[in-house]
């Protein structure tokens, strides 16, 4: 388990460029570019496996991180349900 107060970990910065992603997956669908979106997508999921694993391995997992994690998942997936519903 992270020591307290260290929030600044690789699996966060992972999650971190997973919420970075968010923009960049919803431009290319509403720019209709079907395969900048699977790839943010494949990249997006990516670091969503590896950061669990990595949290794990180097003893980092935490709350905070758990919670990051879940809120950044659903922001991901909300938005690109939003962006593909948009377009019909």
């Amino acid at each position: 388990m992270v020591a307290a107060g260290r929030w600044s970990t690789l699996a966060n910065w992972l999650t971190g460029l997973r919420l970075a992603l968010v923009p960049a997956l919803v431009g290319a669908i509403l720019a209709e570019v079907p395969w900048v979106a699977a790839l943010v997508f494949g990249v997006a999921v990516a670091t969503d496996v590896a950061d669990g694993r990595i949290a794990r391995r180097r003893a980092e997992d935490s709350p905070l991180g758990g919670v990051l994690d879940h809120a950044v998942d659903a922001t991901f997936v909300t938005a690109g349900t939003a962006a593909l519903a948009s377009q019909g």
